[in-house]
């Protein structure tokens, strides 16, 4: 598990990215690869979350067009994609690419559509596979206002294809962010703030905490069992999650504590209380968290957003703002931060959300040429991916 240095979980402000030196990967290095819906004929924009299977070899992507203007309000529909990974690094040679991609949910529709948002993938012990993804459904309206309800959507793998396997749903969803498998039939969920309004004066003017985890259970036939939240002190709008199958010891990213939070789950692994084990302070706002894991020990890699406000701005397109910066950094075993991509003025790919970090010896890709970094963001058209001899 990363170590947390007494000194560390002491920091109240966030290191700042020159504190932390230069980015390991170079922009030159880097590419988008456009993603195109063969179904809907329409360009991927807005790949909020990624994750990689356990193997390296395929990467699932959850997107939908957040920033599109509609008539009614709603964004349109998006999709969960499943690519190789081999085919997003097969061009190499620093150009642009586009890749088609068909929806895994492109079967029966899911009432009140399908937007995906946060994103988790559970490989179990007798191979069988699963994905959790959260869903930002929307209902007809009632008394003039539309009627937002997320749920949690199951996919389930078969030999030949992945199907829909349930749909949870409860009240205390309303603010889910992102989630991820504590074990074949259970979830810790992130709970952004405490009511369901964007804006609240406590929380967004005042600065006060109001986000919670919860833990969602549900049987083998995707119907939800429980719903329990683990007590633990109020969190800084929690936002990304990851958990870790070789321990007990769950991450979350703090978005607006510019932080990640360290909890532990006592050792039998079963539902109680959380261990509060401290925060790792970041040099910006931690979206989502991923885990890389090499030669050198275990990592946990981290979008984050240097300028909040720029950052919502382009979110919400506040101001005609077109772009926000894209830093992605990673963290060691030691609690150390080394940059990896760092762009200023979003002028390569805008808001990062989401990035895994490949290393060689996790995947064969046909050559020896260092890790592979491949990002989403929350707004920007298809993914990046960064790779070659990197700096080090």
């Amino acid at each position: 598990m990363i170590a947390l240095p007494a000194a560390m979980g002491l920091l109240s402000m966030a290191l700042s990215a020159a504190e932390v030196g230069a980015a390991r990967f170079e922009q030159h290095q880097c590419r988008r690869v456009a993603l195109m819906d063969v179904d809907s004929g329409q360009s991927v924009r807005g790949a909020e979350s990624i994750v990689l299977s356990g193997d390296g070899t395929r990467l699932f992507v959850s997107a939908y067009d957040r920033r599109a203007a509609t008539a009614s309000g709603i964004p349109p529909q998006g999709g969960l994609y499943l690519l190789s990974v081999a085919d997003l690094n097969r061009d190499n040679t620093g150009e642009d690419q586009r890749l088609e991609v068909r929806s895994l949910a492109a079967g029966p529709a899911i009432a009140g559509g399908f937007r995906p948002h946060g994103l988790a993938l559970h490989e179990a012990a007798d191979g069988g596979r699963m994905l959790a993804v959260i869903n930002r459904r929307y209902f007809d309206k009632q008394a003039g206002k539309r009627k937002f309800r997320p749920s949690i959507e199951l996919f389930r793998s078969t030999d030949t294809a992945w199907r829909h396997a349930g749909t949870l749903a409860h009240p205390g969803f309303c603010r889910a962010n992102d989630l991820a498998f504590l074990d074949d039939n259970s979830l810790i969920m992130t709970i952004d703030r405490s009511v369901c309004a964007d804006f609240t004066v406590s929380e967004d003017v005042l600065g006060f905490a109001g986000g919670h985890l919860l833990q969602v259970d549900f049987g083998d036939d995707g119907s939800l069992t429980a719903v329990e939240r683990p007590a633990t002190k109020l969190l800084d709008f929690p936002n990304g999650v990851v958990t870790l199958s070789e321990d007990t010891t769950i991450y979350v990213a703090l978005t607006k504590g510019a932080a990640i939070a360290v909890f532990r789950r006592n050792e039998s692994r079963a539902a109680g209380p959380l261990v509060d084990a401290g925060r790792i302070s970041l040099p910006g706002h931690p979206d989502n968290l991923s885990v890389m894991r090499d030669s050198d020990g275990r990592k946990i890699v981290a979008a984050l957003y240097p300028d909040l406000p720029r950052f919502a701005a382009y979110r919400y397109g506040w101001f005609g703002t077109a772009r926000a910066a894209s830093f992605i950094v990673a963290i060691d075993e030691e609690g150390g931060v080394e940059p990896l991509v760092e762009d200023p003025g979003g002028t390569l790919f805008s808001a990062a959300s989401s990035a895994v970090l490949i290393a060689p010896s996790q995947v064969e890709r046909g050559r020896d040429d260092g890790d592979l970094l491949i990002a989403g963001s929350v707004g920007d058209d298809g993914l990046l991916v960064c790779s070659g001899e990197a700096r080090r």
